[in-house]
């Protein structure tokens, strides 16, 4: 059973690296299941029995990144950045949204060159928020336009940082993302 289990993970690895290897050559409706099959070197009744086609593929992708990206915060919290600012620790909880980033450049990267929509990073940014600012005033129209300002800092932030080849201190980014959510967050009330 376990060694199904890693075949069955090779395999849909082995198609997700190529379908996102062909997007960063060509856009989605010039990509087809032949082509997806044929590069990943797996028969048709494989690729359909995970997927119905490639935009099944697509979302799914969306959907797995959603859960790896909600694991690799698991441990954030408000009381967590809390204790953090408090330490003097201010970025901590920015370093995993990096991390992440980074270990999936050639995903990032198909966002950041509009050749993949941006709404699933959204909605995982949107994630991250209420985890971190858990509503207890949900009167409270500004952090939600604080929030929607963030967000689209953090995703604007991403995007050139993979563009420029993640050539900036991971540290000093996140600390550079952290004094400009605290401006955002505390500065205006």
């Amino acid at each position: 059973m376990m060694s199904e289990d890693l075949r069955i993970k090779k395999t849909k690895l082995a198609i997700r690296t190529t379908f996102l290897e062909l997007l960063a050559k060509k856009p989605l409706k010039k990509i087809t299941v032949s082509e997806i099959i044929q590069t990943a070197q797996i028969n048709r009744g494989t690729f359909y029995a995970h997927y119905l086609d490639k935009y099944d593929l697509l979302e799914k992708i969306e959907v797995e990144v959603g859960a790896e990206f909600s694991e690799a915060l698991q441990n954030i919290n408000s009381t967590s950045l809390q204790d953090n600012w408090e330490q003097g620790d201010s970025f901590s909880h920015m370093l995993p949204i990096l991390d992440y980033v980074e270990q999936n450049k050639s995903l990032f990267k198909l966002m950041a060159e509009n050749k993949l929509g941006n709404s699933w990073f959204d909605k995982i940014v949107s994630q991250y928020f209420q985890k971190l600012f858990p509503s207890n005033q949900p009167d409270d129209v500004w952090l939600k336009y604080k929030q929607d300002v963030l967000k689209a800092s953090i995703i604007a932030t991403a995007n050139r940082w993979i563009l420029g080849g993640c050539s900036e201190d991971k540290e000093d980014l996140a600390a550079w993302m952290t004094e400009t959510e605290q401006l955002i967050l505390f500065e205006h009330s």
